[in-house]
């Protein structure tokens, strides 16, 4: 599909009439691609790991913003994505091994699920990381069936028809960075927004402006977005970007970045938060658009 299709595509208006999906999945820069290959009415919410510890409020949100007349969700299915080589399970890995430090947030947030998991000393840490990657896909799966029942509990939203399902992908499978002469100059970055409802232009704008194969994505509700920056930082991200649409978002907005700043700074203290609005991305791609009407809108 090409970039001036798109823009002016308006057959998409009854999209909010049928079943919705929720995608949730690590913000991994390598899996950005995969992410944006999904059609249909989905909404993705994307963090460190895709660990729904930190998502109760988000899920919540969402099965909220999804109820039908009958009182039933119009959620019909939870998928939750894992992969190999997740640098969040990594940190979570060396903390249980006792060779890495951890703040109590992180311990907290992320470590203590995994307190079952019993590490094979007589394997190596790459064969105790795939044993810890199966592991993590079933446990999320658990913690979605729990979250699904509290909200039933709490709100009275019939949430017992949601599937559950869960898969774990093979990252080197969708690692394009190889592939991209510019990817080692670019600086990793980490985009701040909320969950990213597709087919929306946002996660393509959002490419038009950056190396898709050095961008984190985090994409959770406002209230959670402290939860899983700092596991960012930790490996290395360098600028974070809160998103924003309109002025008046200027206030949650703030409170955001001082959230973010907060949680990044434990970790990085030369690392650059700011806030970025999505109408100077806009104002690009339509630039784009004009200039070369023929431009790909995915950055393969």
């Amino acid at each position: 599909m090409l970039l001036s299709e798109f823009w002016y595509d308006e057959s998409m208006a009854d999209i909010e009439e049928k079943p919705v999906d929720l995608y949730i999945g690590c913000g991994d820069r390598r899996l950005n691609e995969l992410f944006d290959s999904y059609e249909g009415n989905i909404i993705f919410i994307r963090n460190a790991a895709g660990n729904l510890k930190t998502l109760e409020k988000t899920i919540e949100n969402k099965v909220r913003e999804n109820v039908k007349s009958d009182g039933t969700s119009n959620i019909r299915k939870i998928k939750i994505f894992g992969h190999t080589d997740c640098g969040a399970l990594g940190i979570a890995l060396g903390n249980l091994m006792g060779t890495e430090q951890v703040s109590i947030q992180m311990r907290e947030t992320l470590v203590n699920q995994y307190k079952n998991f019993k590490i094979d000393y007589e394997l190596s840490r790459g064969e105790n990381a795939r044993r810890l990657e199966k592991f993590h896909v079933i446990k999320q799966k658990s913690n979605a069936k729990e979250i699904l029942g509290k909200i039933h509990a709490n709100t009275g939203i019939d949430t017992t028809k949601i599937s559950v399902k869960s898969a774990l992908l093979q990252t080197h499978k969708h690692d394009k960075t190889e592939t991209q002469l510019n990817c080692e100059k670019e600086d990793y970055i980490a985009i701040v927004g909320d969950p990213i409802h597709i087919p929306n232009y946002l996660n393509i704008a959002l490419q038009a402006k950056v190396n898709p194969y050095s961008m984190y994505c985090f994409s959770v509700d406002r209230n959670e977005c402290a939860g899983g920056v700092e596991i960012y930082a930790k490996l290395g991200v360098e600028k974070f970007y809160v998103i924003y649409e309109h002025e008046s978002e200027l206030p949650q907005v703030s409170n955001r970045l001082a959230q973010v700043e907060e949680s990044v700074k434990m970790v990085r203290k030369d690392a650059q938060v700011s806030s970025l609005k999505i109408e100077d991305i806009k104002r690009e791609l339509r630039t784009q658009v004009r200039k070369n009407p023929e431009v790909r809108i995915r950055a393969v």
